[in-house]
Protein backbone atom coordinates (compact mmCIF):
# COMPACT_ATOMS: atom_id res chain seq x y z
CA UNK A 1 0.00 0.00 0.00
CA UNK A 2 1.46 3.37 -0.99
CA UNK A 3 1.73 6.24 1.46
CA UNK A 4 -0.89 8.11 -0.57
CA UNK A 5 -3.39 5.27 -0.27
CA UNK A 6 -2.63 4.89 3.44
CA UNK A 7 -3.13 8.62 3.94
CA UNK A 8 -6.46 8.53 2.12
CA UNK A 9 -7.66 5.64 4.26
CA UNK A 10 -6.69 7.52 7.43
CA UNK A 11 -8.37 10.70 6.19
CA UNK A 12 -11.61 8.90 5.35
CA UNK A 13 -11.56 7.17 8.74
CA UNK A 14 -10.98 10.50 10.50
CA UNK A 15 -13.89 12.13 8.66
CA UNK A 16 -16.20 9.27 9.62
CA UNK A 17 -15.22 9.47 13.30
CA UNK A 18 -15.56 13.27 13.37
CA UNK A 19 -19.03 13.07 11.86
CA UNK A 20 -20.13 10.46 14.37
CA UNK A 21 -18.48 11.70 17.55
CA UNK A 22 -17.50 15.35 17.09
CA UNK A 23 -20.13 17.33 15.18
CA UNK A 24 -18.88 20.64 16.54
CA UNK A 25 -15.40 19.86 15.27
CA UNK A 26 -16.95 18.99 11.92
CA UNK A 27 -18.76 22.33 12.11
CA UNK A 28 -15.53 24.29 12.17
CA UNK A 29 -13.88 22.54 9.26
CA UNK A 30 -14.98 23.36 5.72
CA UNK A 31 -13.42 20.98 3.14
CA UNK A 32 -13.00 18.53 5.99
CA UNK A 33 -11.67 15.59 3.96
CA UNK A 34 -8.89 17.68 2.38
CA UNK A 35 -7.92 19.06 5.78
CA UNK A 36 -7.82 15.53 7.23
CA UNK A 37 -5.73 14.33 4.28
CA UNK A 38 -3.29 17.22 4.71
CA UNK A 39 -3.31 16.55 8.45
CA UNK A 40 -1.91 13.05 7.95
CA UNK A 41 1.29 14.64 6.64
CA UNK A 42 1.21 17.23 9.42
CA UNK A 43 1.13 14.45 12.00
CA UNK A 44 4.03 12.58 10.38
CA UNK A 45 6.07 15.79 10.51
CA UNK A 46 5.22 16.48 14.17
CA UNK A 47 5.50 12.88 15.42
CA UNK A 48 9.31 12.80 15.84
CA UNK A 49 9.07 15.89 18.05
CA UNK A 50 6.55 14.31 20.44
CA UNK A 51 7.93 12.54 23.51
CA UNK A 52 5.14 10.66 25.35
CA UNK A 53 4.96 11.43 29.05
CA UNK A 54 4.11 9.12 31.95
CA UNK A 55 2.05 11.78 33.71
CA UNK A 56 0.25 14.97 32.66
CA UNK A 57 -1.88 17.67 34.22
CA UNK A 58 -4.88 16.56 36.22
CA UNK A 59 -8.30 16.79 34.63
CA UNK A 60 -10.83 19.27 35.97
CA UNK A 61 -14.05 18.38 34.15
CA UNK A 62 -16.48 15.56 33.48
CA UNK A 63 -15.20 15.40 29.91
CA UNK A 64 -11.68 14.97 31.26
CA UNK A 65 -12.87 12.22 33.59
CA UNK A 66 -14.48 10.33 30.72
CA UNK A 67 -11.56 10.64 28.31
CA UNK A 68 -8.82 9.87 30.85
CA UNK A 69 -9.02 6.07 30.26
CA UNK A 70 -8.97 6.68 26.50
CA UNK A 71 -5.81 8.79 26.76
CA UNK A 72 -4.17 6.15 28.95
CA UNK A 73 -4.90 3.39 26.42
CA UNK A 74 -3.80 5.37 23.36
CA UNK A 75 -0.43 5.67 21.63
CA UNK A 76 0.88 7.73 18.74
CA UNK A 77 0.02 4.79 16.50
CA UNK A 78 -3.67 5.57 17.13
CA UNK A 79 -3.42 9.07 15.64
CA UNK A 80 -5.08 9.46 12.25
CA UNK A 81 -4.55 13.15 11.55
CA UNK A 82 -3.63 16.49 13.11
CA UNK A 83 -5.65 19.47 11.89
CA UNK A 84 -3.98 22.87 12.12
CA UNK A 85 -5.70 25.80 10.45
CA UNK A 86 -6.40 29.50 10.66
CA UNK A 87 -9.62 30.85 12.17
CA UNK A 88 -11.79 33.62 10.73
CA UNK A 89 -10.16 36.15 13.07
CA UNK A 90 -6.67 35.14 11.88
CA UNK A 91 -5.80 33.07 14.91
CA UNK A 92 -4.82 29.39 14.79
CA UNK A 93 -6.29 26.18 16.19
CA UNK A 94 -5.28 22.54 16.35
CA UNK A 95 -7.07 19.21 16.75
CA UNK A 96 -5.90 15.62 17.04
CA UNK A 97 -8.13 12.85 15.69
CA UNK A 98 -7.42 9.28 16.75
CA UNK A 99 -8.93 5.98 15.66
CA UNK A 100 -10.33 5.52 19.17
CA UNK A 101 -14.03 6.50 19.10
CA UNK A 102 -14.57 9.54 21.28
CA UNK A 103 -10.89 10.54 21.51
CA UNK A 104 -10.66 13.73 19.46
CA UNK A 105 -9.19 16.74 21.24
CA UNK A 106 -7.59 20.10 20.59
CA UNK A 107 -7.75 23.86 21.10
CA UNK A 108 -10.33 24.89 23.70
CA UNK A 109 -13.05 27.09 22.22
CA UNK A 110 -12.23 30.72 22.82
CA UNK A 111 -8.53 29.99 23.38
CA UNK A 112 -6.89 30.11 19.94
CA UNK A 113 -3.17 30.20 19.29
CA UNK A 114 -1.46 33.35 18.04
CA UNK A 115 0.49 31.65 15.25
CA UNK A 116 0.80 28.38 13.35
CA UNK A 117 4.06 27.70 15.17
CA UNK A 118 2.31 28.03 18.53
CA UNK A 119 -0.49 25.74 17.33
CA UNK A 120 2.08 23.14 16.28
CA UNK A 121 3.74 23.28 19.70
CA UNK A 122 0.37 22.87 21.41
CA UNK A 123 -0.45 19.93 19.14
CA UNK A 124 2.85 18.30 20.09
CA UNK A 125 1.90 18.77 23.75
CA UNK A 126 -1.42 17.11 23.01
CA UNK A 127 0.28 14.17 21.31
CA UNK A 128 2.50 13.74 24.36
CA UNK A 129 -0.61 13.17 26.51
CA UNK A 130 -1.32 9.89 24.72
CA UNK A 131 -0.52 6.90 26.91
CA UNK A 132 -0.28 8.99 30.08
CA UNK A 133 -2.20 8.29 33.26
CA UNK A 134 -4.38 11.22 34.34
CA UNK A 135 -5.83 11.89 37.77
CA UNK A 136 -8.57 14.27 38.93
CA UNK A 137 -7.62 17.61 40.43
CA UNK A 138 -8.27 18.11 44.14
CA UNK A 139 -11.27 20.33 43.41
CA UNK A 140 -12.80 17.87 40.96
CA UNK A 141 -12.23 14.90 43.24
CA UNK A 142 -14.55 16.49 45.78
CA UNK A 143 -17.13 17.57 43.23
CA UNK A 144 -20.55 15.96 43.24
CA UNK A 145 -20.75 14.98 39.58
CA UNK A 146 -22.96 12.22 38.21
CA UNK A 147 -21.20 9.55 36.18
CA UNK A 148 -24.31 9.35 33.98
CA UNK A 149 -24.16 12.95 32.80
CA UNK A 150 -22.80 14.73 29.73
CA UNK A 151 -20.98 18.04 29.80
CA UNK A 152 -21.66 20.93 27.43
CA UNK A 153 -20.14 24.39 27.57
CA UNK A 154 -22.07 27.43 26.30
CA UNK A 155 -19.68 30.35 25.91
CA UNK A 156 -18.03 30.38 29.36
CA UNK A 157 -20.77 28.49 31.24
CA UNK A 158 -20.60 24.73 31.81
CA UNK A 159 -23.67 22.50 32.17
CA UNK A 160 -24.10 18.84 33.09
CA UNK A 161 -27.12 17.16 31.48
CA UNK A 162 -28.47 13.59 31.62
CA UNK A 163 -27.44 11.09 28.99
CA UNK A 164 -30.53 10.08 27.04
CA UNK A 165 -31.35 6.52 25.97
CA UNK A 166 -30.87 5.99 22.24
CA UNK A 167 -34.57 5.45 21.62
CA UNK A 168 -35.52 8.73 23.32
CA UNK A 169 -32.82 10.65 21.42
CA UNK A 170 -34.10 9.21 18.13
CA UNK A 171 -37.66 10.15 19.13
CA UNK A 172 -36.67 13.70 20.15
CA UNK A 173 -34.79 14.36 16.91
CA UNK A 174 -37.60 12.87 14.83
CA UNK A 175 -40.28 14.96 16.56
CA UNK A 176 -38.16 18.09 16.31
CA UNK A 177 -37.63 17.59 12.59
CA UNK A 178 -41.36 17.17 12.04
CA UNK A 179 -42.21 20.17 14.22
CA UNK A 180 -39.84 22.51 12.38
CA UNK A 181 -40.03 20.78 8.96
CA UNK A 182 -36.25 20.66 9.13
CA UNK A 183 -33.35 18.33 8.55
CA UNK A 184 -31.49 17.00 11.56
CA UNK A 185 -28.64 19.49 11.12
CA UNK A 186 -31.06 22.40 10.75
CA UNK A 187 -32.92 21.31 13.88
CA UNK A 188 -29.67 21.38 15.86
CA UNK A 189 -28.85 24.83 14.46
CA UNK A 190 -32.26 26.16 15.52
CA UNK A 191 -31.90 24.69 19.01
CA UNK A 192 -28.34 26.00 19.34
CA UNK A 193 -29.44 29.49 18.31
CA UNK A 194 -32.24 29.39 20.87
CA UNK A 195 -29.74 28.43 23.59
CA UNK A 196 -27.36 31.24 22.63
CA UNK A 197 -30.15 33.82 22.63
CA UNK A 198 -31.66 32.32 25.79
CA UNK A 199 -35.01 32.76 24.04
CA UNK A 200 -37.42 30.84 26.25
CA UNK A 201 -40.80 31.84 27.64
CA UNK A 202 -40.47 32.49 31.37
CA UNK A 203 -43.10 29.87 32.22
CA UNK A 204 -40.96 26.96 30.96
CA UNK A 205 -37.53 28.55 30.79
CA UNK A 206 -35.60 26.16 33.05
CA UNK A 207 -37.13 22.96 31.71
CA UNK A 208 -37.03 23.93 28.02
CA UNK A 209 -33.42 25.10 28.25
CA UNK A 210 -32.43 21.86 29.97
CA UNK A 211 -34.04 19.85 27.16
CA UNK A 212 -32.35 21.98 24.50
CA UNK A 213 -28.96 21.51 26.15
CA UNK A 214 -29.69 17.81 26.55
CA UNK A 215 -30.49 17.45 22.86
CA UNK A 216 -27.29 19.18 21.80
CA UNK A 217 -25.08 17.29 24.26
CA UNK A 218 -26.59 13.93 23.38
CA UNK A 219 -26.00 14.70 19.70
CA UNK A 220 -22.31 15.15 20.47
CA UNK A 221 -21.97 18.90 21.01
CA UNK A 222 -19.50 19.63 23.81
CA UNK A 223 -19.23 23.39 23.34
CA UNK A 224 -21.33 26.14 21.79
CA UNK A 225 -20.53 29.70 20.84
CA UNK A 226 -21.91 31.95 18.13
CA UNK A 227 -18.78 31.27 16.06
CA UNK A 228 -19.22 27.51 16.39
CA UNK A 229 -22.86 27.80 15.30
CA UNK A 230 -22.04 30.08 12.35
CA UNK A 231 -19.38 27.67 11.13
CA UNK A 232 -21.68 24.69 11.67
CA UNK A 233 -24.25 26.38 9.42
CA UNK A 234 -21.61 27.21 6.79
CA UNK A 235 -20.23 23.67 6.76
CA UNK A 236 -23.69 22.12 6.45
CA UNK A 237 -25.23 24.61 4.02
CA UNK A 238 -27.77 25.97 6.51
CA UNK A 239 -29.30 29.43 6.11
CA UNK A 240 -30.13 30.08 9.75
CA UNK A 241 -32.14 33.23 9.02
CA UNK A 242 -34.32 31.28 6.61
CA UNK A 243 -34.63 28.39 9.06
CA UNK A 244 -35.77 30.75 11.80
CA UNK A 245 -38.25 32.60 9.58
CA UNK A 246 -41.77 32.03 10.81
CA UNK A 247 -40.70 30.51 14.14
CA UNK A 248 -42.21 32.51 16.95
CA UNK A 249 -40.30 33.43 20.08
CA UNK A 250 -40.96 30.73 22.66
CA UNK A 251 -41.52 28.03 20.03
CA UNK A 252 -38.59 25.97 21.29
CA UNK A 253 -37.57 22.35 21.51
CA UNK A 254 -39.54 21.87 24.70
CA UNK A 255 -42.72 22.00 22.63
CA UNK A 256 -41.17 19.92 19.86
CA UNK A 257 -40.53 16.84 21.98
CA UNK A 258 -43.49 16.96 24.36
Amino acid sequence: MTMTNAARIKAHRAVSLIKEYSPTLLATRVSLYKKCLDGVSVFEALRPRATPKSNVASYTSLTGQRTAPLFAAATLDNVLTVLIDETVDHKWRWDVVTDIPGLTFGSPVGQPCASREEAEECAIGGLEMLGAEQTPSADFRNADVSNDGLQIRVNCDTYIVPEWPDDFLTYAVSMGRVHYSATGDTLLAIVADTVLRDAYPSSVQCKSKAIALGLLANCGWIHLTREVLDEFCAANGIDLREALAGIEEGDVSYQAVH
